[in-house]
């Protein structure tokens, strides 16, 4: 833990510049202090971070005024949700909660040792992974492991990225943009296509497979513009000298997309495993030889030089196959 915590310190400023030795900053820190800095980091505003700690805002405040003075350095300034903070404060707020989540796993790994798996493992995913790949882990490790917890979480790519490198995640399961990040590592799990889906007895259904043109014809749903998927969508159309349909709606949510497919003729542009069953998206059928795009690799990927312990490491091996 101090080595952790040093390194922290090391990534906002030199040992000299509070005038003091390192150990001696080390030594003024307290569990309070590097609580608060971490899970205001994690939610962001002064009144989240009071809800989770059960901590009055005030005491928070005390707590972080007396972290700046040991630091000798800003890590917040005043703003309307009470607090934000500083680049130097995100930093250090994302290398402490790694280091308490490194010493979380320390303990877990001493009951390891006793014999019982146990402790938890904290899960980021997209909708294609967590449609089957993930649960299906999950049950297998359940199985050897009936006491672990498992947490999943959904959420953008850039916010599981942060949360991962924060300790707030063990694993993302997930395709990458512009590469694995070189403090991340990644194993490769197989891949995923975008493709077009609808209601099953939907008009371009019937016969033989339909232009691009027609299909243009038809209300999409689809996700956000910024996407890949949109992004790829987009290109499909252009290349082929047509103006590419706009979304009409465009959302994440699975559960509304299904629905508006299940009543009318709308079709929507869903990521999937290249291999295995969608069982979101059991009761829909995909337009046939209509792939939207490139393949993309999913990787399950975590911080670099991470330890992890029995029951995470057996996660992944059952994630592997």
């Amino acid at each position: 833990m101090p080595i952790l915590l040093g390194r922290a310190l090391m990534r906002i400023q030199s040992p000299e510049a509070t005038g003091q030795p390192m150990m001696h900053v080390l030594e003024r820190l307290t569990s309070s202090q590097l609580r608060a800095i971490a899970t205001l980091r994690q939610y962001g505003t002064l009144r989240s971070t009071s809800e989770r700690l059960g901590r009055q805002p005030d005491t928070l405040r005390r707590s972080i005024t007396n972290l700046e003075a040991v630091m000798a350095r800003p890590l917040v300034n005043p703003s309307r949700f009470g607090l934000e903070l500083t680049s130097d404060g995100k930093v250090f707020g994302t290398l402490v909660g790694a280091a308490l989540a490194e010493l979380h796993a320390a303990y877990t790994q001493v009951w390891d040792r006793l014999g019982s798996i146990g402790g938890a493992v904290e899960i980021g995913v997209v909708r294609a992974t967590a449609a089957d790949l993930v649960p299906t882990a999950i049950l297998r490790t359940v199985q050897t492991a009936p006491n672990g917890i498992f947490r999943v979480l959904r959420d953008g790519y850039e916010e599981m990225l942060d949360a991962l490198r924060s300790g707030r995640l063990d694993y993302v399961c997930t395709t990458v943009r512009d590469g694995i990040p070189p403090d991340i590592e990644g194993l490769a799990l197989g891949q995923t296509v975008t493709r077009v889906f609808c209601r099953q007895d939907h008009p371009l259904m019937q016969g033989a497979p339909r232009s691009l043109a027609e299909l243009a014809r038809y209300p999409w749903v689809g996700p956000p513009a910024e996407t890949g998927a949109a992004q790829a969508f987009r290109d499909t159309f252009s290349q082929a000298g047509l103006e590419p349909p706009i979304f009409s709606v465009e959302t994440v949510s699975t559960e509304w997309t299904g629905r508006r497919l299940a009543q009318s003729d709308y079709l929507a542009l869903f990521t999937v495993l290249a291999t295995g069953t969608d069982y979101g998206l059991k009761d829909f059928a995909s337009l046939p030889m209509l792939i939207i795009g490139a393949p993309r690799t999913v990787w399950l990927i975590h911080r670099k030089g991470w330890e992890p312990t029995r029951l995470q490491n057996l996660f992944a091996e059952n994630i592997l196959g």
